[in-house]
């Protein structure tokens, strides 16, 4: 089964299909979106945000190389990750809400608290990095 399957078809024609160039290899038997679960996966998901958001001027290099907030360190937060032939070629956030909030809470606050009062179980997904190699045309990170 594809991949482009499993997505729904909204998030595939908007996301994907312009920031992420899926079509040069979505039926790839070799690619994979997992959450990272080793040192090795972590840390090249990790220098992969850094890289892209250094470059970009998102953020000031870290002497670590690698992307840090505050967030990613609850046990809540899960580093997804892009594989192609084993190398990450893609990784993303995938905060829950938690006792820290969630880092559009900078911005967002009151909407966020809004649905957090109505008990709906909140999550944000960020900190979007692609190799290089896989962008689009307009070579956004």
């Amino acid at each position: 089964m594809s991949i482009k399957n499993l997505i729904p078809r909204d998030i595939y024609s908007f996301f994907l299909k312009k920031k992420f160039s899926p079509s040069r290899f979505i039926d790839d038997k070799n690619l994979k979106i997992k959450i990272a679960t080793t040192k090795d996966e972590y840390e090249a998901g990790l220098k992969l945000l850094h890289d892209c958001y250094t470059a970009k001027s998102y953020m000031e290099p870290d002497p670590s190389g690698l992307f840090f907030n505050s967030f990613a360190l609850l046990p809540e937060t899960n580093l997804i990750i892009a594989l192609l032939n084993d190398t990450v070629i893609g990784s993303v956030y995938l905060y829950k809400d938690s006792y820290l909030g969630l880092p559009s809470d900078t911005y967002y606050l009151s909407i966020n608290d809004y649905y957090r009062k109505t008990e709906c179980r909140l999550a944000e997904v960020s900190a979007f990095a692609v190799a290089k190699p896989y962008r689009n045309k307009d070579q956004s990170v």
